[in-house]
């Protein structure tokens, strides 16, 4: 019954001795119900012998019962029961007659709903339409055997479809042999787009691949642009030199107003209203920022807070954005592996900075060709007492900032050791609430667990050596160290491309476990059984 579905017509209906019978091309039903030829194995027998328990039988409702009286043309009146007995004493199987319109009712109905099918496919207007009517017949003209005569690089189709059609069309790409994708839509507005998400269909993975990453990267500018319209503070009315007449007015009535009242002390006093000329632009409200863009000459000044904030908050502005993506340079990897494909392939970074159950902790997902998995940064150390009382300006000068309030990154040595206790607990990484990179703590420690991409193998005990990573240029650029079992100690260097990094739905947490001891042993395992788990 391949092409049945999908059914777009009404049950057909049958009347036989004065029984009313429906068909959608799988069958008939009475009331809902087909034929069972094994009716009678669901009835409890008379007795049961001694000693033995009784059997338990799946129970039907009355109009099951009354359904399998009506196609072996008995009695369907009365209780359960009666319709039991009726059955068993009969023995009897489907009425010929009821067979052959069965039958008959299959094929009208196949004929009928492919005619109606065939209609509502040519109104169809666009391709999202055609995918949600009838995937694999979208696909099949998409992508006929012989070959559409376009270039294997043009040869994708994106639909913008909702999830369950996501699904489906999936499916049937895989059936098919084709390779499909999901994907983050662009914003087109300052509201979230809907659908939220499109699917690439292609017939090959490096055609998929480089249409996901321009849309990738399209999502990331649409987002940029949108969230800084958004956050855009909205200019202070200009207040006019002069007073205008109706401020004037009003400024002699409230003088007016002030000559006729009472000195009486049950007199109450008129409240005194605000001079226009002393109205300015609202304050902003505590806590807000204005969001960063990928690129540094697009990343707007924190706007001047009120004189009476306090240290601790000064002390949260100047905290840098440092999540997104980063597009990283290591010559020492990109020279001995190269590109995947023959393609343009950075290497990757993506900075998360996640709250869980309580708990902040800074989180970096990597991609560097050979090796990919989570980076897991460690607590900063505490600023001791003494240095937090100096003033703003040694401190400024014992911390190695230039007159702009970046750190002169020369001073701040780097990680290239196994420093870091073998062994470590959880609470290293869980971060307090004003623990994040700034300009006076750039360089911060962290541990990796991830795989090969190869076969996928997981690296054990790559979260025992403790490497570093510092930000710098307000959170823009980042460079640290790096090794693994197969590249020698390198050094890398990065820089922010996305405010946002490329997977939002990934979980590091769940990511850090999955590439534990424990999940390393299962891999070992089952290590020829299956595939690799992707990212």
């Amino acid at each position: 019954m391949g092409d049945l579905h999908p059914i777009v017509i009404p049950p057909l209906e049958h009347t036989f001795k004065s029984i009313k019978f429906t068909c959608s091309g799988e069958g008939l039903y009475k009331d809902g119900y087909l034929y069972d030829s094994h009716a009678e194995k669901l009835i409890p027998p008379k007795n049961t012998k001694a000693g033995s328990e009784p059997k338990e039988f799946e129970k039907k409702p009355v109009a099951y019962w009354k359904a399998q009286c009506a196609f072996r043309g008995l009695n369907q009146t009365g209780a359960i029961a009666d319709l039991q007995l009726r059955l068993r004493e009969a023995k009897k199987k489907i009425l010929p007659e009821i067979k052959s319109i069965e039958t008959e009712l299959n094929k009208e109905f196949k004929k009928k709903n492919k005619a109606a099918r065939n209609d509502s496919w040519t109104s169809l207007k666009s391709v999202e339409q055609k995918a949600k009517s009838d995937p694999k017949k979208y696909l099949a003209e998409a992508f006929p055997k012989g070959g559409s005569g376009r270039p294997a690089n043009l040869d994708i189709v994106v639909l913008k479809i909702g999830a369950d059609e996501r699904l489906a069309v999936s499916d049937a790409a895989e059936a098919m042999g084709l390779e499909s994708v999901s994907v983050d839509a662009p914003w087109t507005s300052n509201k979230k787009p809907n659908p939220d998400r499109w699917v690439i269909i292609g017939r090959t993975r490096d055609a998929v691949w480089n249409q996901m990453r321009d849309i990738e990267r399209e999502v990331g500018r649409s987002k940029q642009t949108f969230s800084i319209e958004k956050t855009k503070p909205q200019s202070a009315k200009k207040v006019e030199s002069t007073p205008s007449i109706k401020n004037v007015k009003a400024a002699s009535n409230v003088k007016s107003a002030k000559q006729d009242a009472t000195s009486s002390a049950s007199t109450k006093a008129v409240p005194r209203a605000r001079s226009p000329l002393r109205m300015g632009p609202l304050p902003r409200p505590r806590g807000g920022r204005t969001l960063q863009t990928a690129r540094k000459s697009a990343f707007v000044e924190p706007v001047p807070r009120q004189n009476d904030q306090s240290s601790s908050e000064k002390e949260t502005n100047n905290a840098w954005d440092i999540t997104g993506e980063y597009n990283v340079d290591c010559p020492a990897i990109e020279s001995e592996w190269g590109p995947r494909g023959g393609l343009y392939d950075p290497l990757k970074l993506d900075i998360y900075l996640e709250t869980k159950n309580g708990k902040r902790q800074l989180y970096g997902a990597f991609d560097f060709r050979v090796i990919e998995g989570v980076m897991r940064f460690e607590k900063p150390v505490p600023v001791p007492k003494a240095e937090k009382s100096e003033s703003s300006k040694k401190r400024k000068k014992e911390d190695g900032l230039d007159d702009d309030g970046d750190v002169n990154m020369d001073q701040y040595p780097e990680f290239a050791s196994n420093e870091g206790p073998n062994d470590y607990s959880e609470n290293v990484f869980h971060l307090g609430a004003k623990d994040r990179p700034t300009a006076r703590r750039p360089v911060w420690r962290y541990r990796w667990r991830g795989t090969e991409t190869g076969e996928g193998e997981i690296q054990l005990g790559s979260d025992r050596a403790v490497r570093s990573i510092t930000f710098s240029e307000k959170g823009t650029k980042v460079s640290g160290t790096f090794i693994c079992d197969y590249t020698r100690e390198c050094h890398f260097t990065g820089t922010k491309v996305s405010a946002w990094p490329r997977n939002g739905y990934l979980d590091p947490d769940v990511q850090w476990g999955k590439h534990s001891r424990a999940a390393h042993e299962e891999a070992e395992r089952s290590r020829w059984g299956g595939g690799r788990g992707g990212w």
